[in-house]
């Protein structure tokens, strides 16, 4: 189990391909990201000249740690006041060398610690979140094990939705769910706008997750049954609840539904049923081309 405990002030510096982590006038601890050699300006920016730390860095807390293996998981806060609550950092170390360096994190998954992904090493999850009205969130996994290895995930369509963790199948792998707001403000506001959900499932020979709803219907059913009465319901009422006076924002949950879990046909069927508008055509050709640009969408074999 991992152990948590208070640590002193170091000062903390993330780059693309390095991560440093020093104590203020002090020797620097850092490597670059996955284990690469250290990175010489990177400990420079950390440490000034003269080894002081220079104003432009920001001081940080260790505010916990955990140790996995001969792995240890640091979060750092910030210690400005005015700092995001999204302005964390986090750190995986090893043999005393940062091998992994991530900021804008919120901190670390529910199930940091587990074995997701059937690799039989713990996994870290680390969320993190850019700021902004609705954007962005983004998630990284790394597997703990003899080399650390980041697990692979397809890069969040819209960046609006988080991902859950859970073993849908029982079978010990844990699958992710999570949305695609591919249309977000496409037809109406955020808040009316379709996110449909999606599941990811992990293929170990790649290392990385895929889209794969199809396999999982059982996930839908709920979603099926509320988006079919929220379609019924803008057919009775005659639209004008988009931006251009249609029903698309009503209609569209239920066709991406469809579409998602790979049933095209039903999803066709029931923008037909449902959708009475004279653009038809080229709704349907618009809803098309978003999903083939969607990283979490995958067509039927």
């Amino acid at each position: 189990m991992p152990r948590s405990r208070a640590l002193g002030f170091f000062v903390a510096v993330c780059a693309l391909a390095s991560c440093v982590v020093a104590p203020p006038g002090g020797a620097a601890l850092g490597g670059a990201a996955l284990g690469g050699a250290a990175s010489t300006e990177a400990a420079a920016a950390a440490t000034g000249a003269n080894g002081a730390s220079p104003a432009s860095v920001p001081v940080q807390e260790a505010e916990t740690a955990a140790v996995y293996g001969d792995y240890t998981v640091r979060v750092w806060k910030s210690l400005d006041v005015d700092a995001p609550s999204a302005g964390r950092t986090v750190t995986i170390e090893r043999g005393g060398r940062v091998l992994a360096c991530r900021t804008e994190a919120m901190g670390l998954g529910a199930l940091s610690g587990t074995d997701l992904d059937g690799s039989g090493w713990p996994n870290v999850v680390i969320e993190t979140y850019s700021g902004g009205a609705h954007c962005c969130f983004v998630t990284y996994v790394y597997d703990l094990g003899e080399t650390l290895a980041a697990v692979e995930l397809p890069p969040p369509p819209g960046g609006n939705a988080p991902i859950e963790f859970a073993d849908l199948d029982s079978d010990g792998v844990y699958e992710i769910l999570t949305a695609d707001d591919s249309f977000a403000y496409a037809y109406c506001a955020f808040a009316g706008s379709p996110a449909v959900r999606v599941i990811l499932a992990y293929d170990a020979g790649g290392r990385r997750y895929e889209p794969a709803s199809p396999r999982y219907p059982a996930a839908y059913a709920a979603s099926l049954a509320q988006d079919a009465a929220r379609a019924r319901g803008a057919l009775a009422a005659g639209g004008d609840t988009g931006w251009d006076g249609t029903t698309k924002c009503e209609v569209l949950p239920l066709v991406l539904d469809y579409l998602y879990l790979g049933d095209d046909a039903a999803a066709w069927a029931a923008l037909d049923a449902y959708y009475r508008f004279p653009d038809k055509d080229a709704f349907r050709a618009e809803i098309e081309a978003t999903i083939a640009g969607s990283s979490y969408y995958s067509r039927p074999a």
